[in-house]
């Protein structure tokens, strides 16, 4: 690509593609059984990789699942994102349906879950926010699906599968929590509930104590009523949806919650309608991490009244905001969450209420009223938007606009284009990091902070921060024009080199101008003419460079031809020589030849023969010239002979006459030679070789002939001698016969001799010495020879005897060898053996034994000798071992008793072998190199060969005493918990010392022994000691709660009754050894109870004890008794009920004849097998019917509590009540 504009944006968008994540990104998990207990929870987990980050733009977008069940209404499902955030999916739905088939999650849905029918086939909305998890945090990591069976009935399930997915349409954040603009009473009934017209920020508790409802109330509730209390709301279309937020619970996470209910009145109505109804709203699992639940009301009149209720699920007392999302008159702002960058601003338009609309605070405001304003705040800034509805109720709205800093003006280098390359790159070098990209041109961006083939131009540099849009102050930077580079040489060769001229000349002629040089070696050496001459052959590469720019142009090759060559030297010869016949030569040429070549003997006359002949004898000098270019090659020198002389007269002689053994002679000419010569003794037979041999005695005329020229020498003559007479038959005599020393002889030739004889005793070799020695016994024919004429005597016979016999070499051994007990050796002769030999070990001293003992170690040569010849055997070696050496004093490694073994171990390390032993006693002895549970003490260490007994030097080995552990700690509270600081500190006061150091809770070990920064709870301390690492038994003590202020109390109230005047108040939270109590801020006393109190209002206080840490204090009211209430019989709570709808007996409460007048703080609590509460009212006239979560209930014993007072008496019964149907 070589428009490197085209070619920057072909990179920034290849960048910015894979930059981007997938389309969509779905990740399938199996599922699992979910077990029929109600206080089990089971998650199953997803793992997911390769998404990152999500957001708004890219993030979770779906939720799909498959469940098997036989009853959905038990199963609450929820969502874990791998941050902790937990997203309410679908919880107690479906009523007595089963399971969930292909049932999808989704923000785009229109029908929520509540509103859904089993097997909710299809896609809905789940309970909560999908897009919570969309909160930026890396998607990464484990995600689960939880689900809990809430009934405990045993209905087992599974969840066959599910899946996730992510795509750039994820579900949108969810609102933030509004702050709280108005607190809701806890204890309102149906009757004195609080119409809402705004609900922007509606904060409450569940901390009331009384159950207000009616019959028609309880059955139309999908869940038994605990302490509830109500609130009403103007319907503004068919369905209203509110956002709600549980942050405190008393009760654990899935324990704990609220429970609400939409109907419509009248209140006390026997037929309640419903529009919604949650059994379970989530609390938050942990402080700061939020649930933010969804809860409907559907089939809704716009204008009408309804009414919310609100209950503790499980009698919890928590806290909760609601916030409106549609379907009530709400205000609304666009956009709903705006934030801007420093300096901008943004228009904010308000919708909803009456249409007239007041805005503050009116810093930074374009105006205070009217439906759209401009804000641009220098910081962050809540606004509160003000309008009433239709009927005069107040509404407001909070919008925070929210203030993003500008990243800084960003600084830069540049790189300019230059002769190379005709673009430039511009890099930013600050501010740089993760959330931050960066743009040339103000409209696309990348996240590297280098821009490559910039072509030239003015740009300004942006940095714009990812997470905001906020985008800096531009930063100017210019790219050059690159500089102008030449174009290609148009160049040639103008004169190549020649035989004459052997260079060349190169001339360029384009481009050609007054600011371009010339280069033919690659840009080395420049000149500013266009023509180089004198240019020796080559291939040369041409370049131009402009003086002004130096850039330098592409190179153009260009090749000056090789100097022609001239023929090679010619191959010549004098094929032809002068002779004795011919007195003239020729010379012929071989090489080289062809049609455009010709020849010369004198380099001055050429011919085109390679032929010369009739050459007179002299020096040639032979050339060869190319007839095309005139090249001649170099001189091949030849030299016709002269006319040649006759051979010398011959030099030669007899150099061998005729012998006895060689009848004839032979004549060797030594002068003249040569290759070309040939000889002749006859002067008429001729040959090339200088030796006539086998000639017979006589004289000899001898010529020499030159082959070549067929010239003969003048005649020599020489005579061969005829043959020489034989020697005299040789005296001689055996001087000395074989002994057991020497087992040969000598023999003495006594006659004839002289200087030219030599004497031989087996006819074939001979010698000129006439003794002969080292003769082995045998029968000998003597003879002597004339080494002159070769002539042999005649023989005579000779006996040289037999040698005496010597012993065989003995078979002799070391029978014994030293050891570290006996230090000499035995050596045995077995063989041979007889009465006639003895033997000897060092070839002096013999003895007749074979056994030689006490022998030192040494090498011996071991022999035989025979008593009556003195003959000796060759000796046999044998060696008497050193004296072994003892094993090398032991080393070892030692391991020391320890705080948990008392006992130590020595190992031998060195020397080992599978011929050692080892012992620490000096007297038993093991094989294996290690000694293990050795109590503290002395050991001596040996080592002990076990073949030759050898015992090391000793090695003391020391097993030191065992350490001691550290004592038992010594513990206190150095600093208890306080009102201001609810942790406190643990010091150690004993046992301390610098090679101490302390742990808490078997963490990580200290050297100071002071803990601090802990809260409550029971602590574990141990000390260790830092070189035996000796671990002490730890020591306990107890942090005690926080002093911070008591929660509020809350107590029981025993009034005055008929036979007492006097009442009483009894504590039932909080409860705690530390804590003590006042009523009306008299004296604290630990006990919980205050009796004997007259009727009247008492204050109730709670204090930690020994600080001034005291709860908020409510009243109690004692009341006097009634005296016309202290008669009658106490109330009475049947045993079984049939709630079959036949109106006899259908409900369980107090009997028929029960005195309910003189009933006072009735609660009637009812409970399941499993210890579920399945009803409770404080209205003595409310009965059960026998529906727990609007279900009828099935034929099961179930316990009963009831407390109230009668007739000022406090009453507490007990008992169980069968249901029958």
């Amino acid at each position: 690509m070589k428009n490197p504009i085209m070619r920057f944006y072909f990179t920034f968008l290849t960048i910015l593609l894979f930059s981007l994540p997938a389309a969509s990104q779905t990740f399938t998990g199996t599922g699992g059984t979910i077990p029929g207990i109600s206080t089990t929870r089971t998650c199953f987990s997803i793992n997911v990789s390769g998404v990152g980050n999500i957001n708004n733009t890219y993030g979770l977008a779906s939720l799909c699942l498959n469940i098997t069940h036989p009853y959905d209404d038990e199963l609450e499902i929820v969502l874990k994102a791998p941050d902790g955030t937990t997203i309410p999916i679908s919880i107690q739905n479906g009523g007595s349906g089963n399971n969930y088939t292909n049932t999808c999650f989704t923000a785009t849905a229109s029908t929520p879950i509540k509103f859904g029918t089993a097997p909710f086939t299809g896609s809905f909305l789940p309970e909560g926010y999908l897009g919570a998890a969309n909160n930026g945090q890396n998607a990464n990591g484990t995600w689960q699906l939880c689900i809990q069976d809430r009934r405990g009935s045993g209905n087992a399930g599974s969840l066959l599968n599910w899946s996730i997915s992510f795509n750039n349409t994820p579900a949108p954040a969810p609102p933030a929590m509004p702050a709280c603009a108005n607190n809701l009473p806890s204890t309102s009934s149906c009757s004195t509930a609080t119409l809402i017209c705004d609900f922007n920020g509606q904060c409450g508790s569940t901390a009331g104590t009384t159950t207000q409802t009616w019959p028609g109330l309880s059955s139309a509730a999908c869940f038994g009523l605990q302490n509830n209390s109500f609130i009403k709301f103007i319907a503004s279309a068919t369905t209203a949806s509110f956002s709600v937020w549980v942050p405190t619970t008393e009760n654990t996470y899935n324990l704990g919650g609220i429970q609400m209910l939409f109907f419509s009145g009248p209140c006390n109505a026997s037929t309640v309608n419903t529009f919604g109804c949650y059994p379970h709203i989530l609390a938050y699992e942990t402080p700061g991490q939020p649930i933010i639940s969804i809860v409907s009301a559907s089939g809704l009149t716009p204008g009408n009244t309804y009414y919310l209720m609100i209950d503790g699920f499980n009698s919890d007392h928590c806290t909760f905001t609601i916030a409106a999302n549609t379907g009530v008159n709400i205000l609304n702002v666009s956009p709903a969450d705006p934030m801007i960058c420093a300096g901008s601003s943004v228009n904010l338009t308000a919708s909803g209420g009456n249409g007239v609309y007041s805005w503050s605070p009116a810093g930074f405001l374009s105006a205070t009223s009217g439906t759209t304003v401009t804000a641009n705040p220098p910081s962050t800034t809540t606004y509160t938007i003000s309008s009433t509805t239709a009927t005069g109720c107040p509404l407001t709205k909070d919008v925070t606009v929210t203030i993003n800093p500008l990243p800084a003006a960003a600084t830069i280098t540049s790189v300019q284009p230059n002769c190379s390359n005709a673009t430039g790159s511009i890099t930013i070098t600050s501010p740089i990091g993760a959330g931050l990209q960066y743009s040339i041109n103000g409209s696309t961006f990348q996240a590297g902070t280098v821009f490559n083939n910039v072509a030239p131009g003015n740009y300004n540099v942006i940095v714009e921060n990812q997470a905001t849009g906020c985008k800096s102050v531009a930063t100017s930077v210019t790219i050059n024009t690159a500089p102008v580079v030449p174009a290609v040489a148009t160049v040639s060769v103008s004169a190549q080199p020649t035989c004459t001229t052997p260079t060349g000349t190169i001339t360029i002629t384009a481009p050609i101008g007054a600011n371009l040089q010339y280069s033919i070696n690659g840009g080395t050496t420049y000149q500013t003419s266009p023509s180089f001459t004198g240019i020796a052959p080559g291939n040369y590469n041409v370049t131009v460079q402009n003086t002004s720019s130096t850039c330098i142009s592409n190179a153009s090759t260009i090749t000056v031809n090789p100097v022609p060559a001239p023929p090679v030297a010619p191959t010549a010869s004098v094929t032809t020589q002068p002779t004795c016949t011919i007195p003239a030569g020729t010379v012929t040429i071989l090489a080289p030849l062809g049609a455009g070549l010709q020849y010369s003997a004198d380099g001055t006359n050429y011919q085109p023969g390679s032929v010369f002949t009739n050459l007179s004898p002299g020096a040639y000098n032979i050339y060869v010239q190319n007839t095309t270019t005139g090249c001649i090659s170099s001189t091949t020198p030849v030299t016709v002979n002269t006319i040649p002389a006759p051979p010398a007269i011959p030099t030669a002689s007899v150099t061998v006459q005729p012998t006895c053994t060689s009848p004839t002679g032979t004549i060797v000419f030594t002068a003249p030679a040569g290759a070309n010569l040939q000889y002749s003794i006859n002067g008429t037979t001729y040959q090339t070789g200088t030796i006539f041999n086998n000639v017979t005695p006589g004289n000899y005329n001898l010529t020499v002939q030159n082959i070549a020229t067929g010239c003969i020498s003048a005649t020599a003559v020489i005579t061969v001698n005829a043959l020489p007479p034989s020697p005299a038959m040789p005296t001689a005599s055996v001087t000395a016969q074989p002994t057991c020393t020497t087992p040969t002889g000598t023999i003495m030739f006594t006659a004839p001799t002289g200087a030219n004889l030599q004497y031989s005793i087996n006819g074939t070799t001979y010698q000129t010495s006439t003794l002969f020695n080292n003769v082995t016994p045998g029968n000998y024919n003597l003879t002597v020879q004339n080494m002159v004429t070769g002539c042999i005597s005649a023989p005579m016979a000779l006996i040289v005897n037999a040698a005496p016999i010597t012993p065989a070499a003995p078979t002799v051994s070391v029978t014994t060898q030293p050891t570290c007990i006996t230090n000499t050796g035995t050596i045995t002769v077995t063989a041979p053996t007889g009465a006639n030999l003895q033997y000897s070990i060092n070839g002096t001293t013999f003895q007749s034994s074979t056994v030689f003992n006490g022998i030192v170690p040494g090498n011996y040569a071991v022999t035989v000798q025979q008593l009556p010849s003195g003959c000796i055997s060759s000796a046999t070696a044998v060696t008497v071992n050193a004296i072994p050496t003892a094993p090398a004093a032991a080393q070892f490694t030692i391991t020391q008793p320890t705080c948990i073994s008392a006992t130590g171990t020595v190992l031998i390390t060195s020397p080992v072998g599978s011929n050692l032993e080892y012992s620490i006693d000096g007297m038993n002895y093991q094989a294996s190199t290690g000694f293990s549970s050795l109590a503290p003490g002395n050991y001596n260490v040996t080592v002990q060969n076990i073949v030759t007994g050898c015992t090391s030097p000793i090695a003391v080995a020391t097993i030191n005493a065992a350490p001691v552990a550290p004592a038992t700690p010594v513990l206190s509270i150095s600093t208890a918990p306080a009102c201001t600081s609810p942790v406190g500190s643990i010091t150690v006061t004993a046992p301390l010392g610098v090679d101490l150091q302390y742990a808490l809770n078997g963490g990580a070990y200290q050297s100071s022994p002071v803990f601090n920064n802990l809260p409550a709870g029971n602590y574990s301390i141990t000390v260790q000691h830092i070189t035996s690492l000796c671990i002490s038994a730890p020591g306990s003590i107890i942090m005690p709660v926080a002093t911070g202020a008591p929660q509020i109390p809350e107590f029981n109230i025993i009034h005055a009754n008929c036979t007492n005047t006097t009442g009483s108040i009894s504590i039932t939270s909080p409860l705690g050894a530390n804590l003590e109590y006042s009523l009306n801020g008299g004296p604290y006393q630990t006990a919980t109870a205050f009796t004997n109190l007259l009727p009247g209002g008492y204050t109730v206080t709670a204090r930690y004890i020994g600080t001034s840490c005291i709860s908020s204090h409510p009243i109690a009211f004692l009341k006097a008794a009634n005296p016309a209430d202290c008669a009658g019989p106490d109330i009475y709570f049947p045993t079984i009920f049939t709630p079959n709808g036949d109106g006899k007996n259908d409900a369980f409460g107090p009997g028929p004849q029960s005195n309910l007048a003189l009933v006072k703080g009735y609660i009637l609590q009812v409970y399941n097998r499993y210890g579920e509460k399945v009803f409770e009212t404080r209205d003595p006239y409310e009965q059960w019917n026998g529906k727990y979560h609007g279900k009828l209930s099935a034929n099961y014993n179930y316990t009963w509590i009831a407390s109230y007072s009668y007739a000022g008496k406090q009453m507490l019964k007990k008992g169980n009540v069968l249901i029958l149907k």
